[in-house]
């Protein structure tokens, strides 16, 4: 009988709030880089305008080839920074958010999980990845939450297989 009121009471995942943090000063260091080069940019082609017609196909091609660098230097690394607002952790699955539509990784999916350190020039970051097969995976950055100790937990209950931990990784989940 107590177990049955356990169970009735427990909440589920997606009425619970792990508290995701947002990297202001990543952010704010991206966007500088960002507008710096944006300006650059503007700034060099304007100049190059001066002694160059803007319909040759050489500084046409070149304009908008640069030009796409740009966009795309910011279009893949915001949702990086970005990837724990974009999580939604429920009981049927995790739903990562992309730009074309949701996608839903059931627990049942996942074949291998590890948690572990990556070394970056932004940092050291604490992963757990979940892989469903060779090309399909998803990092949850446990440190970007205020409760990483209680995610990291409610997941490693769902999942069906053991999490594979390296290094004194548990000793850096805390909440807070």
């Amino acid at each position: 009988m107590a177990t049955e009121y356990m169970e009735t009471s427990r909440i589920r995942l997606e009425d619970m709030d792990f508290r995701p943090r947002l990297s202001v000063l990543r952010l704010t260091l991206l966007l500088l880089v960002f507008s710096f080069f944006t300006f650059v940019f503007i700034t060099e082609t304007k100049t190059r305008l001066e002694f160059r017609s803007i319909t040759e196909l050489g500084f046409l091609a070149e304009t908008i080839f640069v030009g796409l660098i740009l966009l795309s230097f910011i279009c893949f690394t915001l949702p990086y920074l970005l990837l724990q607002h974009r999580l939604r952790f429920t009981e049927e699955g995790l739903h990562r958010w992309t730009v074309f539509k949701p996608r839903l990784i059931p627990w049942r999916d996942v074949k291998r999980a590890r948690m572990g350190f990556v070394v970056s020039r932004g940092g050291t970051l604490l992963l757990l990845e979940l892989c469903v097969n060779r090309r399909r995976w998803v990092w949850i950055p446990l440190l970007q939450y205020r409760k990483s100790a209680s995610l990291f937990a409610e997941i490693r209950k769902r999942l069906a297989v053991e999490v594979e931990i390296k290094g004194r990784a548990l000793e850096l989940l805390r909440d807070e």
